[in-house]
């Protein structure tokens, strides 16, 4: 996936411009199962769209009538969308920091990580974005005989 323009709320209106940086601008790897899932939503949207008589949606994600989305309609699709799962609301831009964390706990090189969310550094990315689990610091305690090499 290719980042090359972001949206944000002007007014009540989408307003798409490039990335802030250089670096902002990137491809994403994805997985081929979520590949396939945003070409499973590309196809039902473009057969909406052709029911309707209009022409396919520029983006992958659009508004009901084939429009850029409004980011302010993405944060109430998001408080719905937790409710209904009965999680606790999660700001859009908290994806982000989700993603970071997990990925990070996976073992995925901080490296990786930095560069798929577009970070000019990968320090950024560990005082930013990453955040510990309690399950974390469990999993990694260590009893002072370990740190010592005692039986």
């Amino acid at each position: 996936m290719r980042v090359i323009e972001n949206v944000t709320d002007r007014n009540g209106h989408p307003h798409v411009s490039t990335p802030k940086t250089k670096g902002s601008r990137r491809t994403v790897h994805l997985a081929a199962s979520t590949l396939e899932l945003l070409r499973c939503v590309q196809h039902q949207q473009t057969q909406v769209a052709a029911a309707r008589g209009q022409a396919p949606p520029e983006r992958i994600f659009s508004n009901t009538i084939g429009g850029t989305i409004i980011p302010g309609n993405l944060k109430r699709d998001m408080a719905r969308i937790c409710g209904a799962a009965g999680v606790r609301e999660l700001p859009i831009h908290g994806l982000r920091h989700t993603f970071a964390t997990l990925a990070l706990c996976r073992g995925v090189p901080v490296e990786v990580v930095s560069k798929q969310l577009g970070h000019a550094t990968a320090a950024f990315t560990l005082t930013q974005y990453r955040h510990i689990y309690e399950s974390e610091q469990e999993k990694w305690a260590l009893a002072i005989a370990d740190l010592i090499g005692a039986d």
